[in-house]
């Protein structure tokens, strides 16, 4: 593109340009998931404009999410961002499939522990209490976008880890004992940096944020029957609070 002219009052300024081409240059493929941008002094030159007003440029793509700026590295193009919707009666196969991505999940590690404390206080249980510990990698298509780590009372839900291994559906496995329903009590969220081993499991560096949520599963009678741990990719996964009035007009 030929660098720009100077525009008149009714014309978009110089950085919308910028930010307009550069914007369909990702939509239409020409810029490629995960490719990095031309320099500032490339797009200078392009565009004939000041460093300042490509800044504003990249600036606003990267508040919609359109591509990731790296300091020291550069602007690279985003890879698709996951909207995960979190209410009441969140499921994570529902959030996927209706966003056109196939939910998958990987397990790293099951077993019979006793609770840490937190879980333990979350489920209700004496510090202490066998439960079900399952540590999977949550994945959009092929692409990692988180870790979880599930704890469920063992003593309500023997030989869990055989029935979870069949049915591969946490709500599934809810039904064969007898769970026709449940819903979220609480949902915590805060954002840190990543253990080293968090980082390898998300496929990121140690510098970038990790969102993480912490939430409790009730049964109709508002009895604990779930607690997890959840790390998700900050750079892939965008949550959503959906507004609702009642926790019978959220089906995740």
């Amino acid at each position: 593109m030929d660098a720009l002219e100077p525009m008149a009052d009714e014309k978009p300024p110089l950085w919308r340009q910028i930010f307009e081409t550069l914007k369909n240059e990702v939509r239409e493929g020409q810029l490629k998931v995960g490719e990095k941008l031309p320099s500032e002094n490339q797009l200078v030159a392009r565009f004939g404009v000041s460093r300042a007003t490509v800044r504003q440029a990249l600036l606003n793509l990267g508040m919609e999410g359109l591509v990731r700026i790296e300091q020291g590295r550069g602007t690279f193009v985003h890879e698709n961002i996951v909207r995960y919707a979190i209410s009441p009666r969140t499921r994570y196969s529902e959030n996927l499939l209706s966003q056109g991505r196939s939910p998958r999940k990987r397990r790293i590690a099951e077993g019979i522990v006793s609770a840490p404390p937190r879980a333990a206080a979350a489920l209700r249980l004496a510090p202490g209490t066998e439960v079900v510990r399952v540590h999977q990698i949550n994945l959009a298509d092929d692409t990692v976008i988180g870790a979880v780590v599930d704890f469920v009372p063992s003593e309500r839900f023997p030989n869990l880890l055989e029935v979870r291994q069949r049915l591969n559906d946490l709500g599934k496995v809810y039904a064969q004992f007898g769970i026709v329903d449940f819903h979220r009590e609480m949902t915590y969220i805060t954002a840190r940096l990543p253990s080293k081993e968090e980082a390898r499991l998300l496929h990121q560096r140690r510098g970038i944020p990790v969102i993480e949520t912490r939430k409790v599963d009730v049964d109709d009678n508002e009895t604990p029957i779930g607690y997890s741990e959840n790390i998700w990719a900050s750079e892939r996964v965008e949550l959503t609070v959906p507004r609702f009035n009642d926790k019978r007009d959220c089906d995740g």
